[in-house]
């Protein structure tokens, strides 16, 4: 089975435009609740805090420079990121590629697990190969898979940050609390690797999936998104 790219091979040059198909969308990995979103979507609160960073999201690009998306639960970090995944993708023709830290961590532990999950024996490029060398990365949720005893996965995890900050590789993080924050569970040369180059961005807002969900039909029909996605369903 032919790889798709996922890394740009030209350094300091952009690829073309890309339509995001359902196979692309699956590469980077989003999850389908994100196919749809649009910059449209966000909030005032969510466009105020992220509007200068997309202003200049082609120089973060070129340069590495990603972000911490950081604050409380359920206003909308993964949504941006997936977003910026999405947006990288259409406008600059930048594969990328969207992991969640439990999924990283196990992967640091398991180094054949592929980005879609399988062996990577049985097909399919290696997570943390993914990881190292995509152009844009999303790490979702960091501080969910911190174990006391995982001394081995923050050195990956610490070196893999520095590898991509040293080769301009960009990364966005999401998570709970400020960077500076994560120093007692990840210690302070992996904050420091983290913040080198990724600008913490506080998003604010009510609880989106509190609001959401507040009855069981709100919950499934925007779950099931529009007509065409619910005609798909076999």
């Amino acid at each position: 089975m032919t790889r798709i790219p996922y890394h740009l091979t030209l350094p300091r040059k952009l690829a073309e435009p890309k339509e995001l198909t359902e196979n692309i969308l699956r590469s980077i990995n989003i999850g389908q609740r994100y196919w749809e979103a649009r910059v449209s979507d966000l909030s005032p609160e969510q466009m105020e805090a992220i509007y200068p960073y997309l202003s200049r999201f082609y120089e973060g690009l070129l340069s590495g420079v990603g972000l911490v998306l950081w604050g409380a639960n359920g206003v909308g970090k993964s949504h941006i990121a997936a977003l910026l995944c999405k947006e990288a993708c259409r406008k600059y023709g930048v594969y990328t590629y969207f992991v969640s830290a439990v999924d990283l961590r196990l992967a640091f532990m398991n180094p054949k697990i592929s980005s879609c999950g399988e062996d990577s024996d049985e097909g399919g490029t290696p997570l943390l190969e993914r990881a190292t060398h995509t152009r844009l990365l999303v790490i979702d949720d960091l501080g969910k898979e911190y174990l006391a005893d995982s001394g081995y996965v923050h050195s990956q995890l610490n070196a893999l940050l520095r590898h991509r900050a040293k080769h301009k590789l960009t990364t966005v993080v999401t998570a709970n609390s400020h960077p500076t924050d994560l120093v007692s569970d990840y210690g302070l040369s992996l904050v420091e690797a983290l913040i080198e180059s990724c600008f913490p961005v506080f998003i604010k807002g009510d609880n989106i999936r509190r609001i959401k969900a507040k009855t069981l039909d709100t919950l499934i029909d925007t779950a099931l998104g529009d007509n065409n996605e619910k005609n798909n369903i076999s």
